[in-house]
């Protein structure tokens, strides 16, 4: 009689180790697949491929920051050794935030911004680089490099840049298909 709940001490004793060992690896699983809300869009490269050409990448581009509202810089397309076309755009400054709200939309778009104890922003800025490469197959790769800053007007008196979390790059590549999507050839 022992013996029998001995045997089935040990066997519960097992079951009850597996399922704490399965519960345990699942937690860590799922911990693992957390991600930080506030690297929810951070990439190194922000980049994606669409299915058109060129042309329509190209004005995609142009749209979103003559959208913004924002003005375009400069602006430059080559044609490459293999006779497909690349072009560099370029934004000003964008402004998206002025007055009270400066320092909350810093702190949304930025990965960490500094805390400047006194400090007063008067504008948050981005400003936008899209590389328009044309690959084989009617496609197109579309870079998109950013650049956040602000001007802090009591303490600093300059202009502070930041890295940018993803949030605007996002925002920008889901107009991009948008306006590809509703200008296909």
């Amino acid at each position: 009689m022992k013996i029998k709940t001995n045997l089935v001490l040990s066997l519960f004793l097992l079951i009850f180790c597996s399922f704490t060992f399965l519960l345990h690896a699942q937690t860590d699983k799922e911990d693992e697949e957390k991600v930080p809300e506030k690297l929810k869009y951070f990439k190194e490269k922000y980049e994606e491929v669409y299915e058109t050409d060129f042309e329509t990448a190209w004005q995609a581009c142009e749209k979103f920051i003559l959208d913004r509202p924002c003005q375009i810089l400069t602006q430059k397309v080559k044609e490459t050794e293999e006779g497909r076309s690349r072009g560099v755009l370029r934004s000003e400054l964008c402004i998206f935030a002025q007055g009270d709200t400066v320092f909350k939309k810093i702190q949304l778009y930025s990965l960490d911004p500094p805390f400047i104890r006194g400090g007063v922003w008067t504008s948050g800025r981005m400003q936008y680089t899209f590389i328009v490469t044309e690959l084989e197959n009617n496609k197109v790769n579309i870079e998109l490099k950013g650049e956040i800053s602000g001007f802090e007007n009591h303490v600093t008196f300059k202009a502070h840049f930041f890295q940018s979390r993803g949030l605007l790059e996002f925002m920008a590549f889901e107009y991009i298909a948008d306006f590809i999507k509703n200008n296909k050839k």
